[in-house]
């Protein structure tokens, strides 16, 4: 996306093309606004979890899921489990905003990386 209107398209260099370009890319994607792409938590139970079902925070709260500050799961939702593919890594919860972002990279520790610096942005 040319955002700067000067003619050229530079996602290499120009943030504003670049940020632009990707937002694009995401919206076709099926990105909605407003909406997370999920949330990290931790294991305190060895577990085996099925990853196509969804749960509430009160049924991962019985599993052993907890926030990554160690506090039981909140809210009014129900999510999937997306596994990330290291020895004692965290779970992600998925979002609205999870599918959308694995449709432009195909890696659920790229999606956990993005929800860790959104987070990171929040505080």
């Amino acid at each position: 996306v040319d955002f700067d209107k000067d003619g050229k398209i530079d996602i290499w260099n120009n943030y504003g093309d670049i940020f632009a370009s990707m937002a694009k890319l995401l919206k076709k994607a099926g990105w909605k606004k407003g909406r997370d792409i999920g949330m990290l938590a931790k294991k305190t139970k060895n577990k085996k979890f099925n990853y196509k079902r969804y749960r509430t925070p009160r049924q991962y709260n019985k599993l052993g899921l907890r926030t990554l500050d160690g506090d039981k799961l909140k809210g009014r939702w129900k999510r999937k489990i997306a596994k990330i593919p290291f020895q004692n890594s965290p779970v992600l919860l998925r979002g609205s905003n999870y599918k959308p972002l694995l449709r432009w990279n195909r890696s659920s520790l790229f999606a956990a990386m993005n929800v860790t610096l959104i987070e990171g942005f929040k505080r």
